[in-house]
């Protein structure tokens, strides 16, 4: 939650600088101090973890570690960039390569949802701090352990939990909530997809896994490259969900984690049932995943 109010703050006051990347697209100043927040907190829960981030540089050396926090600080920049409130802040703990707890915040409707398999799923709804509403964290502030961003007592904010059951509406293919990557359709690549499903073209695939823990969709289909840090954390909460499923589209086999390759192609996810049903949709209309982001 530390990491997601100065990313709040940034978003509604729009006082934010954005520099790029290059292909890999844009980078702003809440990439940044969600990233150093990110790390150094959660450095204090696990310090022999090792560490994958989007905005770090890879250190390779994690290859030889069991577990990794593997993490994206904004996913979802460009959207957070164009003032839609569809960006997240993703986080995964991995052990030998597995998914085993999962977070996503939700910084622009103040929800946060953790889990993992076998511990369930949890919804956090929270209210910000009212010192935090209108002002721009620094980062200077953010290298300060003292800083009144960092200082303070979560639980005093949370309005309301709810354990997440992972109960969906649908079992049959036809009709269901699909959550698709708004890049993707917008590209056309779900063109026809309306006549079976009812679509949802959103923003950042971490917080799209975040929505469907939340039975606020019942499928995710992505036809695009994944990277480890976009879909870690979603995996998690998606495996702390009854029967449900997380597979990449090429090899139809679950990702493993702390790759020296990281990314995937494609995706699948929801429960068991609808996975199977709309992996042989894609195969009798023959849609195969891109292996590039064109």
């Amino acid at each position: 939650m530390r990491a997601s109010l100065p990313a709040a703050a940034l978003f509604k006051n729009r006082n934010f600088e954005v520099t790029s990347k290059g292909d890999a697209g844009p980078l702003t100043t809440a990439d940044l101090i969600a990233n150093r927040i990110l790390r150094r907190e959660l450095g204090k829960i696990d310090e022999g973890a090792g560490w994958l981030s989007e905005e770090n540089h890879d250190n390779l050396d994690r290859l030889g570690m069991r577990r990794i926090w593997i993490v994206d600080p904004i996913d979802g920049t460009r959207e957070f960039v164009e003032g839609l409130p569809e960006f997240s802040i993703s986080v995964g703990l991995v052990d030998n390569g597995v998914p085993v707890l999962g977070g996503i915040a939700l910084p622009a409707v103040n929800r946060i949802v953790v889990g993992g398999p076998g511990l369930g799923v949890r919804r956090f709804e929270y209210r910000t701090p009212p010192q935090f509403e209108n002002t721009r964290p620094s980062p200077e502030e953010m290298e300060d352990p003292q800083s009144a961003w960092l200082d303070y007592r979560v639980e005093e904010y949370v309005e309301s939990e709810h354990a997440l059951l992972g109960r969906t509406r649908a079992f049959q293919l036809k009709g269901t909530r699909l959550l698709v990557s708004r890049s993707e359709h917008r590209a056309g690549l779900f063109e026809g997809f309306e006549d079976d499903f009812e679509l949802i073209p959103t923003g950042s695939v971490a917080r799209k896994l975040a929505l469907l823990a939340c039975d606020e969709g019942d499928l995710i289909v992505s036809l695009r490259p994944k990277n480890e840090w976009d879909t870690c954390g979603g995996t998690a909460l998606v495996h702390g969900i009854n029967d449900s499923r997380v597979i990449e589209l090429l090899e139809r086999r679950p990702v493993v984690y702390n790759q020296r390759v990281t990314t995937s192609i494609g995706m699948v996810a929801g429960n068991s049932h609808l996975v199977r049903q709309v992996l042989d949709y894609l195969d009798r209309n023959d849609i195969q995943p891109r292996h590039s982001y064109d």
